[in-house]
Formats: structure tokens, sequence, C-alpha cells
């Protein structure tokens, strides 16, 4: 291994563990249905990008699913405001008679479920937009006559009502594909982050008794195929979207917009590096603490056609300001092998060991780096991780220490 002045080795945090774990997963995870298990595949839903596990964040007040990372107080206010700008207060109970049910949240996306007046009805908030259902809305409802969709929308998020007396939780799926499972409120509302386009899919539940935080609970019959919900009340884009003129946004622009996997809030992203290699291209977008990598390369199949993917992140809890995102080449003539991630805002410089005998240099730009890695890279203590070192433009550094390699 080169002599970089590496920091000691230790053993492996926890999360950097279940990071790697993750790899493993990447092209499918598992979802319990029914009593048996259904792989999902990966491309039904946002791609989880190894190095770290694309989840909801859940904090929950008593009887209610987990609430998520976004402050009730403002993003009700939001929601409030969005109503304001739309000319619909009339339409909605008034702001003071708003209770928040609860919240749940997958990075900056958030829901809302509130009740007021003995309506519920749901608000979703997004980096650049919001999204209202309509309380007085009239609802269709399932075979069950008890569960109705209150929203799906572009990002995937399905919300909905159901009698909590009969379910305590709800699966949604489609088709033969397992999607999530929601605990219901005991206002009767439930939401998912499915990941799903609802341009293209058409949501079934079933639901179940006797479920708690801990335990899934009992199926006790599938609720059936939910009808599409009614039309938001309000759905208004209320923050600017990210600048995306330059070469790596215009790559970024097309990328997204080809690849079968859908991102929630795509307008969002801010271009970050671009790598490009013949017909191979990786180009990064950055939202927050929240990072995509798309790429373009050779179909296998038919190397005349372009494959596009998306693997996206969400970053959670505390972990080190230089993190790794995973891209695997399609393997087509030896591809090249990209080695990318995110790094602090302000951060102009990023070297690295990859066992190659020399340090190697990323390219740096809005929050993120990119390389292709030069042959015979490995780690360089053999155990999965690479060193690399983060600089902002002062020559401060801002990390110095090991990341996953792969």
């Amino acid at each position: 291994m080169t002599d970089f002045g590496l920091p000691p080795r230790r053993a492996l945090p926890e999360e950097v563990r279940d990071r790697m774990r993750a790899t493993l997963q990447e092209e499918m995870r598992q979802t319990r249905r029914g009593g048996r298990w259904v792989f999902v595949a990966a491309a039904a839903v946002v791609l989880l990008v190894v190095g770290a596990v694309s989840v909801t964040q859940l904090i929950k007040p008593s009887g209610a699913p987990a609430a998520g990372g976004t402050s009730p107080a403002s993003g009700i206010d939001r929601c409030w405001s969005a109503v304001e700008a739309a000319g619909k207060t009339s339409e909605v109970p008034a702001r003071t008679e708003w209770a928040v049910s609860y919240t749940e949240a997958r990075g900056d996306d958030s829901v809302f479920a509130v009740q007021a007046a003995g309506v519920p009805f749901f608000c979703e908030t997004t980096l650049t937009s919001v999204t209202v259902s309509d309380p007085h809305a009239a609802l269709a409802y399932a075979p069950d006559g008890k569960t109705a969709l209150v929203l799906y929308t572009a990002s995937g998020l399905a919300a909905g009502i159901t009698d909590p007396a009969a379910y305590q939780a709800m699966d949604l799926y489609t088709g033969d594909l397992g999607a999530t499972m929601s605990t219901v409120a005991t206002t009767g509302q439930f939401s998912a982050f499915t990941g799903l386009d609802p341009a293209k899919t058409q949501l079934s539940s079933w639901g179940r008794q006797d479920a708690t935080s801990e335990k899934a609970g009992e199926y006790v019959g599938q609720a059936g195929l939910l009808p599409p919900p009614p039309p938001p009340l309000v759905t208004l884009a209320d923050r600017r979207a990210a600048d995306r003129r330059s070469p790596a946004g215009v790559a970024l622009d097309e990328c997204l917009a080809k690849a079968p996997e859908k991102l929630t809030n795509a307008n969002a992203y801010s271009p970050g590096v671009l790598l490009q290699d013949g017909r191979y291209q990786v180009v990064l977008g950055k939202a927050g603490l929240d990072a995509v990598a798309c790429t373009s390369q050779p179909d296998p199949a038919k190397p005349e056609n372009t494959l596009y993917r998306l693997y996206s992140n969400t970053f959670t809890g505390q972990s080190v300001p230089v993190r790794r995102l995973s891209v695997q080449p399609i393997g087509i003539d030896d591809p090249p092998l990209a080695f990318v991630g995110i790094v602090p805002d302000d951060t102009t410089k990023l070297a690295a060991d990859v066992g190659v005998g020399q340090p190697v240099y990323a390219d740096v730009a809005g929050g993120t780096f990119g390389m292709w890695l030069p042959a015979g890279a490995k780690p360089p203590a053999g155990d999965g991780m690479a060193w690399v070192k983060s600089e902002n433009a002062a020559g401060t550094p801002s990390f110095n220490g090991w990341i996953p390699f792969m």
C-alpha cells in the first residue's frame, strides 16, 4: 500500500458494515406478503445505492405511523402557504383547525397526514413543490368498501384512508411486485413512498390486523385494486428548480428523462461531476444530502442502443462527510469503472489511494466527486475500503479517512 500518511486502521463502524452488506441487495429487495417472500425487481422502484440504503425516516406519536425528519410545524405552514398561493383557502378547513396525525419522510420528500373538522387529508412537500389533497373530493373505494387512495403523486407517494378497526397495517403492491407496508393510524390514514410511477401502475392492497411497530400482524383479506385518487386540490412549485444549463446539467436532464427509474422531485437536483468515456457516461446530481448517479452505456443485447440507469440514495443518520455511490457498469468490452460520491459543498480537491502506488485525483463539482478508476485499482488494504482526503479552496481538509471502495 502506498504511504500517504493515512490514519490508523480500526474496526469498521456498524453503519459502514451495514452499507457494505447492502451491496448484496442492489438488484432486489425482499418484502413479505401473503405469508411468502416476494422479490422486488430494482427497476420497479428507485434503486438502492450501495454505500447507504434508501430508507424512510420514522419517528412516531402514539397510535400513529412514524413521523419524519421534517418539522411538522414548518411543513404544515408551507402546506398552508401553498393553499393560500393557489387561492383555495375557502376549500379547506381553517388553518387553526389543522391537526397533524403523523408525518413520514424519505429524504426531502415528506408527507403530512392532517385532520381538520373531522376530515382527513394529506400534504406532500418536496424540495421544490407542495401537493395538497382535496378534503371534500369524492373517493373511489376498493372492493372491500373500506379503503381508498387520497393521493398518488408523481414522486410515488401513495396515501389513503381505511377503517382502522378492520386494519392496523396496509400492504401496497402492483401486479406481482411487492411495494411497501404502511401502519394505519388511529385516524384511518396510511401512506407509503412506493417509488412507483402512478401513470404506469395501479396499486392493490392487503390489510393486516394486530400489527404494531414490533410485528407485522396477520393478513385478514385483500382490500383489492385501489381506484385512482381524485385530483389534488393544490399542486404548486413553490421553490426554484436547479440550474441545468451547463454540459453536466444537460447530461443530467437527458439521463433522468430516459432512465426507467423515476426520481422524486427530479428538478431539484443540481448537476455535479460529469464523467465520459466514449459511450460510457456517469453524471451526478445533488439535492441537499440526497445524491444520484445517472449512467448511460451500450446495451449488451443490442450495442447500437443505449441503456440508462438511475442510482439514487437518501442519506440518513450521522455519517462521514465523504460518501460513496456505487455505479455498476453493464459490461461490454471491459467498460470503465466509476468511483463517485458526495463531498461537502465547499470541496475543491479530493485525493484517493486506490492501490496503484500513487495518489489519484477525482473531479470535484457541485458537492460531488468522480473519476474513472485507473487500471489495476483495488482496495489498498485488501479489505474493501479506499482512503480519501478532501480539501476546500484554502487547503483545509474536511475528511481524511476510509470509505467503501465498491
